[in-house]
């Protein structure tokens, strides 16, 4: 992610796309320093996996992004 961030902090700001992190499981509470990274390199778009659904519902941020099967 830190990677992710520095290829993105080159381009241009009007064209930089948002890096968003879920997480799950209790090892980031043991991993702080990594977290705080993350939270850096995603400036603070971290989710936990049960938030995940409330990120592509119609007004969650991801939802432009989700896939629409046609019916």
């Amino acid at each position: 992610m830190q990677t992710l961030r520095q290829y993105e902090n080159v381009r241009p700001r009007a064209k930089r796309r948002a890096i968003v992190a879920v997480i799950d499981g209790r090892g980031f509470g043991h991993r702080v320093a990594d977290l705080n990274r993350m939270l850096k390199a995603c400036e603070g778009h971290v989710y936990t996996l049960e938030e995940l659904e409330m990120l592509v519902q119609a007004s969650g941020p991801l939802q432009p992004y989700v896939e629409h099967e046609a019916g």
